[in-house]
């Protein structure tokens, strides 16, 4: 019910800044432009760098992880050979001990093995969280600075990004002309003196 009445409150702003829009546009040339940030993004180069670099980072991890879960499979697999031991009847009594002994060493090299994985994982997913925000931060203040560069450039009043999508999940921009349309050479620009295709 509060999106919905949020949703008619940003809608009536909306109409009053169009309509501060339009009369301004009476007295002053507004120029505006539509970009699609979300295309710019994807196809910028130092998106797809990035990109690769977490892609190689998680099969870093993964790789580490299935050693350590390796090594935990072969440890359970050695406590269960030890209880097995300890309570055979064949043995003797002090060799049923000392393999019970080296059960009860053995789980807490189990225990000690699952913790580290446990804690592997929460610091790996940690640090694969912070790279991707860094890389985000930094890809989106290079957009930013190249779409203010082709605002002042070009001499458009504003620039608003078409790939957004209200409450209601309709395009924030339901239409403007294709002309006014920046996504392409914004891409053009940020590509310029990056890595060629391949």
């Amino acid at each position: 019910m509060r999106h919905r009445e949020t949703g008619r409150a940003w809608a009536i702003l909306g109409v009053f800044a169009l309509l501060s829009w339009a009369t301004v546009a009476s007295a002053v040339q507004v120029q505006l432009a539509f970009v699609d940030f979300e295309e710019v993004f994807s196809n910028y180069w130092k998106t797809k760098q990035a990109d690769r670099s977490l892609q190689l980072s998680s099969e870093a991890y993964k790789q580490e992880r299935e050693t350590l879960l390796a090594e935990f499979k072969q440890t359970n697999e050695s406590l269960n050979t030890l209880r097995e031991a300890a309570s055979d009847p064949t043995l003797g009594e002090q060799a049923r001990a000392e393999k019970a002994d080296a059960a009860i060493a053995t789980l807490e090299e189990l225990n000690a093995l699952q913790d580290r994985i446990n804690t592997f994982d929460q610091e790996q997913q940690s640090q694969l969280d912070r790279q991707k925000q860094r890389m985000r931060t930094a890809i989106l203040k290079d957009i930013i600075e190249a779409l203010e560069r082709v605002g002042r450039t070009e001499g458009y009043t504003a620039i608003f990004d078409s790939s957004g999508f209200s409450f209601n999940g309709l395009p924030v921009v339901v239409f403007s002309d294709p002309r006014n349309d920046i996504t392409r050479s914004v891409i053009e620009l940020l590509n310029l003196g990056g890595p060629s295709e391949e």
